[in-house]
Formats: structure tokens, C-alpha cells, sequence
């Protein structure tokens, strides 16, 4: 049976539900302040605990009758309904009743990425006021107005009887909002470079990400950063380009000449192994081949990121093979901890609340606020 609608009082209709959000740490660098437009994540298959009339017991008249439930609802991505797409709002706060005036833009490009649902935000003439707060970082998190029919959903209990997940196989996006707090840690204003989100595990696992993917991402990481400096360095080299940007192209490439240089003159001071390790390691060099080779530079220079080069040289001497040097410079990285920003998300059964007394009409009543 569909939900009862955001701005409906009628009973059992259809349900809009505030949607996913990730919480933003850093300033975006997706925005093209001259198309006034970023990039945003609205959505993913983050479970979002919600309360809802339980299905499994048979429905009243009544609406503040009934048996409530808490279950983690999960959007499925591939069931997006995108009828409602083509210049979707983007809105402030799911005001979507008050004021055109509360529409800060549109959003294009929507589509499904993993287990995202992503899109183009282009904010109106009016509101680009808010473009320099957003490259600093400010108006980060993100939320789905959205609505979907009871008879489109999956309960899916748990076998250690911890909270059921909703799954909503089809449903219908209808707007994206700029707010303050919401309730999936998955959805932000995106980064320039950012990837899709990954693969959700099953409910009740975990999935670490593994450390051949740390390092296959700093690779892309180190490789994305070179390419897009070098396509800056031609694009300053056109007529009519800014003093300012050719300015500040020279620095970044001024500054990756420093670093290039400072981590050669480190190589130099660092001690040189004794004789007879250095004569393994050039032995062991003549019996390696190119591509050995290459994959021991290629895992050095991540290693550099971590302070481990000292670490890649020893084993050299010590004549280990490039995949020993790799497993033994994974387990370092390892044993310090990936970076925050390369951490996967993890898909984790919301715990069940322990609720003493429960007020279906304060349930219902806040169900229809959302």
C-alpha cells in the first residue's frame, strides 16, 4: 500500500522522505564558478533508520492505530525512477511549497554510479551568492526528496534479530536540498577527483578496502594530479588567458618542482648501504626486467608518501623481489592507517533503539513533517 505524501494529510498514499546526506570535510573543488555549477552525491544504499507502520501486520483505518516499526531503509540504485529528472530542483531545505524563491538552481546529469545516484547542480543568477561559501567548504551535505509505493519495497529481517532493512526497489527522485544535517553520512558536494562510492557489502558485513586498492588509488591519485597540470600549462598558453591564472599555474608547477627536487636532495643524504649489499641489489638488478623494475619504482614512489622509501631501498639491498617489497610496504601503510578520505563506506544494520513508552501520533505526526 503506497505512503501518504510529504505535503498530504490524506492516509496511506504515497510517502516523500528526506533523503541521504554525507557529511563534507574539505572544500569542494568541483565548482565552475563561471557555469555557477558543482558536482553533488545526493544519494546511496546507506541504510537510513525510519520508522514506518509495520507490513507485516494487516493495515487499519485508523492511522494512529497500528503497530510501528524501525527499519533501515535502503534506496536501491538501480531501481531509480528518473522520470522526474530532467531539471530536477535543487532547493533549500526541501522547501518545496513556500516560495519559488526557496529553488537555489537545477540539477542535470543525474545518474547511477555503483551504488550512487550523482548529478550536476547549477545554481540560479540570483543565488550565485553562494558559490564562494560552497568552495569553502560551507553548504556540504546534501539530501533526496523522494517517494515510493509500499508494494515496491522488501522487508528483509535479520537473522540475529537486529533492526529489519526496507528495501525499496523502485522509487521516484523529485528534488535535491542544500541542508544543514540529514541522515545518510553518503551524500556531499563532490570533489574534483572523487570516485564513486563503492559496493555496498551484505547488511550485517564489513568491507574493509583492501590495501591493493590503497595503493592502486594514490597511483591514480599521483597520475590525475601530473594530467591535470600539464593540460593547465597548455591552457594558460592560449591568447587572452589571465595573468592571474598563468600565474598561479607557474606556482603549482614550481611547487612540484620543489617537491621533486627535495625528495631527490633527501635520496642523496641518506646513507648508502655497505658494499656488498649495494653489489646484490645491482645484481639483482641485472636479473630483473623492465617491468620488474618499473613496478619496484612505481611502489617506491607511494612509499615516499609515507616515508617508507628508506624502507623499499633496504629490502632492494636485501634482495627481496618486487612482489615482496610490495606486500611488505602494504602491510606498513597498513599498520599506520589508509587515509580518511580513501576509507570505503561501510554498510552497517542500524542499532535497534531501546523506545520505553511509544506515541503513534507523535511518529505519524513527524513522518508527515519530512
Amino acid at each position: 500500500m503506497p505512503r501518504s505524501a510529504t505535503t498530504s494529510q490524506k492516509t496511506d498514499q504515497r510517502a516523500t522522505a528526506p533523503g541521504h546526506v554525507r557529511a563534507f570535510a574539505g572544500a569542494p573543488t568541483s565548482v565552475d564558478e563561471a557555469t555557477r555549477s558543482f558536482d553533488i552525491v545526493i544519494t546511496t544504499e546507506t541504510p537510513v533508520v525510519r520508522c514506518i507502520p509495520d507490513p507485516r501486520v494487516p493495515r487499519s483505518s485508523d492511522p494512529f492505530s497500528g503497530t510501528y516499526i524501525e527499519v533501515g531503509e535502503v534506496l536501491v540504485a538501480a531501481g531509480i525512477d528518473l522520470s522526474r529528472a530532467p531539471r530536477m530542483p535543487f532547493v533549500d531545505c526541501h522547501d518545496t511549497y513556500t516560495s519559488i524563491d526557496k529553488i537555489l538552481g537545477k540539477v542535470d546529469d543525474i545518474r547511477v554510479e555503483g551504488t550512487a545516484i550523482v548529478g550536476r547542480v547549477t545554481l540560479t543568477r540570483k543565488r550565485a551568492d553562494l558559490l564562494p561559501d560552497i568552495v569553502d567548504g560551507f553548504y556540504g551535505q546534501i539530501s533526496a526528496g523522494y517517494f515510493y509505493d509500499d508494494k515496491d519495497t522488501e522487508l528483509v529481517e535479520q537473522p540475529d534479530g537486529g533492526m529489519p532493512l526496507l528495501l525499496v526497489k523502485r522509487w521516484t527522485l523529485t528534488e535535491a536540498s542544500a541542508v544543514p544535517v540529514a541522515a545518510d553520512p553518503n551524500a556531499f558536494i563532490r570533489s574534483l577527483g572523487s570516485r564513486a562510492a563503492p559496493e555496498a557489502a551484505a547488511p550485517s558485513e564489513e568491507k574493509p578496502m583492501d590495501i591493493e586498492e590503497i595503493i592502486a588509488a594514490a597511483e591514480e591519485a599521483a597520475a590525475a594530479a601530473d594530467a591535470a597540470l600539464e593540460a593547465a600549462e597548455e591552457a594558460v598558453g592560449a591568447d587572452g588567458t589571465a595573468e592571474e591564472l598563468v600565474e598561479r599555474v607557474k606556482a603549482l608547477r614550481g611547487k612540484r618542482t620543489e617537491e621533486d627536487t627535495a625528495a631527490a636532495a633527501e635520496d642523496e643524504q641518506k646513507p648508502k648501504p655497505e658494499d656488498t649489499a649495494a653489489e646484490g641489489e645491482r645484481a639483482d638488478d641485472a636479473e630483473m626486467t623492465d617491468e620488474e623494475k618499473k613496478d619496484v619504482e612505481n611502489v617506491r614512489s607511494i612509499a615516499k608518501g609515507y616515508g617508507l622509501d628508506g624502507l623499499v631501498s633496504d629490502l632492494r639491498a636485501l634482495g627481496a623481489k618486487p612482489a615482496q617489497i610490495r606486500a611488505a610496504v602494504s602491510k606498513s601503510i597498513a599498520e599506520r592507517g589508509a587515509p580518511a578520505a580513501s576509507d570505503p563506506v561501510v554498510v552497517k544494520t542500524p542499532v535497534r533503539s531501546a523506545v520505553e513508552a511509544f506515541n503513534p501520533s507523535a511518529v505519524y505526526a513527524a513522518r508527515n513533517k519530512r
